[in-house]
């Protein structure tokens, strides 16, 4: 967690643990298709700003202490102690579809419950709860529950295609309910080729973290509301022998956008509804296959490119997510097969994120742009298992990719594969 956020205290330090089970259970019919999914999972995380090990701080006598060095934000506040969460996500799914001379219509309805246990998260519990293996206690904690149930056909017509679909939401936190609609149209302007249209709107609630969370410099906030946007979508897909190529432009219209944001007269970090931010792109992808002949061909090659850029406004605050997306992101990749058994892919990307963000001395710098090379080589082996060498940033680039957070250099490692 060094540096994410906050670069003012370099010695940040979590770890983490995570439960999760999931069944599920489906029936087919000769039309229709029903499938039930029960799902539970729990996390518990412990976040330390000024870290606790014998070569950093220990505690001693309520005092977390390195050398002569008592951790502390400021000359007499003192560093209380850690962060512990522990988290709850449980629910179920029911989705039935049902094909006849219409079309395919398909309902679904899921119910979820969203809990967390803190000393840092929520509001004030009834009683308090000891933490295992930990000094620290729980005394925060918040719960809601979320109902969905949504609706959705589709049909075709010659060379048309439709589909349109309604997401009813309610939460309990949020008990303004409310619907999303989708459309989605395709045309066949002949065999191998698609034009397509896409709209829909959709949302996103604010985690527990952006609700409540108070640490080193950052503040959450309670008045936080679910983000939403509009999102349009107008492409074209060509797949024709060997080649495939698709492309597409899009606009998110977003509003209530939520982000953490820095003001010019603060040092803090506080969470915050943006009020309205649309975003603009477009993609671009090919794929060649190859040719299954001879003691060495290659399988595919691709070539990506994306580019997104917001609208231009004048915002008088610093954005840690919204506004530091990637404006330029190119990938290429490719596969050669030998002897049918070894496989060589190597792989390439370069991205240039926008905005800027706090080096170590607190400067506003941007971000340099990243181009990145990795490469895996595998080899088959009897009995359905494979044995395999794996290589990201073989230039070994030193770099950020948001925030202050430096990423691993070069990273190999192997390892071999059994499939039962």
């Amino acid at each position: 967690a060094q540096g994410f956020y906050s670069n003012r205290y370099p010695e940040q330090f979590e770890k983490t643990r995570t439960l999760f089970v999931q069944l599920g259970l489906s029936r087919k019919g000769d039309k229709s298709t029903l499938k039930r999914e029960l799902y539970w999972r729990r996390h518990w995380d412990e976040f330390q700003l000024f870290r606790e090990d014998e070569d950093f701080y220990t505690f001693d006598n309520g005092f977390f202490i390195k050398g002569q060095d008592t951790a502390s934000y400021a000359p007499g506040v003192y560093y209380p102690g850690h962060n512990y969460h522990r988290s709850d996500v449980a629910g179920g799914k029911l989705h039935y579809s049902l094909e006849s001379t219409v079309g395919i219509t398909s309902a679904m309805a899921e119910y979820r419950f969203e809990g967390v246990l803190s000393n840092n998260l929520g509001t004030p519990l009834e009683g308090t709860y000891r933490i295992p293996g930990s000094r620290g206690t729980y005394t925060l904690g918040a719960q809601r529950n979320n109902i969905s149930i949504a609706l959705e056909h589709q049909y075709a017509w010659q060379k048309w295609s439709f589909n349109a679909a309604m997401l009813y939401n309610y939460n309990t936190d949020y008990p303004g309910e409310d619907f999303y609609p989708s459309l989605g149209i395709g045309y066949a302007i002949q065999q191998g080729q698609r034009l397509f249209f896409n709209a829909n709107r959709s949302f996103r609630l604010p985690s527990y973290t952006d609700l409540y969370y108070r640490l080193g410099g950052a503040q959450g906030s309670i008045d936080l509301q679910p983000e939403n946007s509009i999102n349009v979508e107008l492409g074209y897909k060509f797949n024709r022998g060997q080649h495939f190529v698709q492309g597409s432009i899009f606009r998110r219209m977003g509003t209530n956008l939520i982000d953490w944001v820095s003001y010019p007269d603060s040092t803090g970090l506080f969470a915050a509804n943006i009020t309205e931010v649309n975003l603009n792109g477009a993609d671009l992808s090919y794929r060649l296959l190859g040719r299954n002949t001879g003691w060495a061909r290659m399988r595919f090659f691709e070539l990506g490119y994306s580019y997104y850029q917001a609208d231009d406004s004048q915002q008088d605050f610093e954005s840690l997510y919204v506004l530091d997306y990637l404006s330029h992101k190119a990938t290429a990749r490719l596969q050669f097969l030998f002897w049918e058994k070894l496989s060589f892919t190597p792989s390439f990307t370069f991205q240039q994120r926008n905005g800027t963000f706090s080096n170590t001395a607190g400067e506003l710098v941007p971000y340099e742009s990243v181009s990145l090379l990795n490469a895996r080589i595998s080899y088959s082996l009897p009995l359905r298992s494979e044995l395999y060498v794996y290589g990201t940033n073989l230039l070994d680039q030193s770099y950020v990719d948001r925030g202050n957070v430096p990423l691993p250099g070069m990273w190999l490692w192997a390892g071999l594969k059994f499939t039962l």
